[in-house]
This record gives structure tokens, C-alpha cells and sequence, in this order.
């Protein structure tokens, strides 16, 4: 055998050799993402082609308030739409059959309002207020100010009337 032939023969099976190690990669790789994909491991990246956004705003719902408990009804907003308010803090009252519940906002920010008004029925669940969240304490617009009362109505004063002078 030439030398030449030695080579190619070496080089065809370097080929092989490094062609099934290779295809041996491939297959472990596609394992371990298949089993990634049936454990929802880094999903959100697979399905998605654009990247997450994160939004000033947030579409907070109606929390749970007991085992039974499916719906309430609204009996009062502590905080109103345009005040800030703090992680915790309770905004609104639901009432239900059982108990009577203190909903509080799960993060900081400004109301920027509700999707219900005093009175309604909510269910568990639905959507409830949305939240600025990037919104910051001294940035909360002001409350609409109240409307003037009127002033109480004066009663006409009596115009003195001229009485002519004895003669």
C-alpha cells in the first residue's frame, strides 16, 4: 500500500469515527431538550420568538377570600382611582354572605382605576383594578378636587321706600 492510501484510509475513518461521536452529541442534546420541553424548563424562550416586555401596569383580579367563596360584592374603595399606595395596604372592602374582606394592593404604585363600581357583584378571579406600578409616591396625580358648595341663597334685602313727607 502507498502511503497515500494509508492516509485516506486513516482519514475515512477519522470521518466515521468523529461523524458518530458527533451524532451520538446530537442525540443527547435533543434528550435533554425534549425532557426540558416536557418539564417546561426555559419554555417561555421555545415558544416565544419575541423577547418578554415588562409593563408599567398591572391587571390585578379579584383574590381568593375562602374555600366557598366565589363572589362578593363591592362595599367600599378605601383608596380611589389616582392615589398612590403602598405594598399591603388595603384599598377596598368585598362583602360576602360569610365575612366581609379587606383587599389589599400586592405592590406599591398608583390606581389608575376599577373595573367595578360600589354596589357591583365581583367574582373570584375577575379583573379588579389596574395598578401603576413604575409610578412613584410623589408622582400620584391629584385628587379631582371637590365641587364648591354654593353658597346658602340670601334672602333680597328690602330697598328702603321712599314715603313722601307730610305736607
Amino acid at each position: 500500500m502507498k502511503p497515500a492510501q494509508i492516509l485516506n484510509q486513516q482519514m475515512r475513518f477519522y470521518r466515521s469515527f468523529n461523524s458518530i461521536t458527533m451524532t451520538a452529541s446530537r442525540i443527547a442534546a435533543a434528550k435533554v431538550q425534549r425532557n426540558n420541553l416536557r418539564n417546561h424548563v426555559n419554555s417561555q424562550s421555545i415558544y416565544t420568538s419575541t423577547a418578554m416586555r415588562a409593563f408599567a401596569s398591572r391587571v390585578i383580579p379579584v383574590p381568593g377570600m375562602g374555600d366557598s367563596i366565589s363572589e362578593g360584592v363591592i362595599e367600599e374603595f378605601v383608596k380611589g382611582a389616582g392615589e398612590f399606595v403602598e405594598a399591603d395596604e388595603i384599598i377596598a372592602r368585598i362583602e360576602t354572605d360569610k365575612v366581609t374582606v379587606d383587599i389589599t394592593s400586592p405592590e406599591s404604585g398608583v390606581i389608575k382605576g376599577y373595573f367595578a363600581a360600589e354596589g357591583d357583584t365581583v367574582e373570584v378571579g375577575a379583573d379588579f383594578f389596574e395598578l401603576d406600578t413604575d409610578a412613584k409616591a410623589g408622582t400620584a396625580a391629584p385628587a379631582a378636587p371637590a365641587a364648591p358648595k354654593a353658597a346658602p341663597a340670601e334672602a333680597p334685602k328690602a330697598t328702603p321706600v321712599a314715603t313722601p313727607a307730610p305736607a
